[in-house]
């Protein structure tokens, strides 16, 4: 009796994980409007006015399986303003939730790829570059690269360095933030090779004109609704939205996107991390 009863429940566990996998499957469908492509390779953006500034695109993967998010921002906008956390007012770093940022924000998305206990305290500190002008929070590291971020009379400028510590004076002139990452994945419109490992991404393009800002992102969490995405496969999407230089950000369980005050993704998506960008609609000049 007890073998059957057993038997009964890890049936019932295996199709209610189904069940569930499908029901979250549709709901995506039916909150937003997902594209089917065949790989990353082909791929063929359909923008959607999101605000102002920015414009997002939902598809899905079909091999590898992946559901995928992008968005494209007008660096030039007047009404932009682009947030950096953690601000020059905190300091130590706090972790913080992006659902709190996201109540100011319209699009918040997780950015320094992970952090280090300081001893003998808990607080974490981020390893690699992040600064908020004139504020340094954490070093540079040689072996990984930023993402800089300046304000100029049109917007901003933003430049991907395949080093963080690759440093001039003319970047400190009008630099408003640099936050780290991992890897660069495409240089000048060459493509960067890795292993061809798969998980959750949160990365960035650039236009060659460094006016437009590409953000993807790929689910990862629930591999049997979405495997994720390697670093190669990334980088074939960035040249299908319009990307000449790319690089990622922490992805795995960091992989965060909030828009108007929503998670985007199809899992539950709150976690306290050390840095994110933001991007709202100005309410006064920056």
């Amino acid at each position: 009796m007890k073998k059957h009863l057993g038997l009964f429940l890890i049936a019932s566990l295996l199709f209610f994980s189904c069940t569930t996998n499908s029901q979250i499957s549709d709901s995506l469908h039916k909150e937003k409007s997902f594209l089917n492509f065949d790989s990353p390779s082909s791929v063929s953006p359909e923008w959607h006015f999101l605000n102002s500034y920015s414009y997002s695109f939902d598809f899905i993967i079909s091999k590898p399986r992946a559901i995928c998010h992008a968005i494209k921002i007008d660096l030039t906008d007047p009404h932009l303003k682009i947030t950096s956390y953690p601000p020059v007012t905190s300091f130590p770093i706090k972790d913080i939730k992006p659902e709190f940022l996201s109540k100011n924000n319209d699009i918040v998305i997780n950015t320094v790829p992970y952090a280090q206990k300081i001893k003998p305290f808990t607080k974490k500190n981020p390893v690699g570059i992040l600064s908020t002008s004139p504020l340094e929070f954490s070093k540079p590291l040689e072996r990984y690269c930023a993402f800089w971020i300046y304000s100029v009379p049109d917007g901003y400028r933003c430049k991907i360095e395949q080093t963080q510590t690759a440093i001039t004076d003319e970047k400190e002139n009008n630099l408003y933030c640099v936050h780290g990452g991992f890897w660069q994945i495409i240089k000048d419109g060459k493509h960067i090779d890795f292993k061809d490992i798969k998980d959750s991404r949160t990365a960035v393009g650039i236009s060659k004109d460094e006016k437009t800002l590409y953000i993807l992102i790929v689910e990862g969490e629930k591999k049997s609704v979405s495997k994720g995405l390697s670093y190669g496969e990334c980088a074939d999407i960035f040249d299908r939205l319009g990307a000449f230089n790319a690089m990622q950000f922490d992805g795995g369980s960091s992989t965060t996107l909030y828009i108007s005050g929503k998670n985007a993704l199809s899992y539950p998506k709150n976690t306290r991390l050390p840095a994110f960008l933001g991007f709202q609609t100005a309410k006064f000049d920056k």
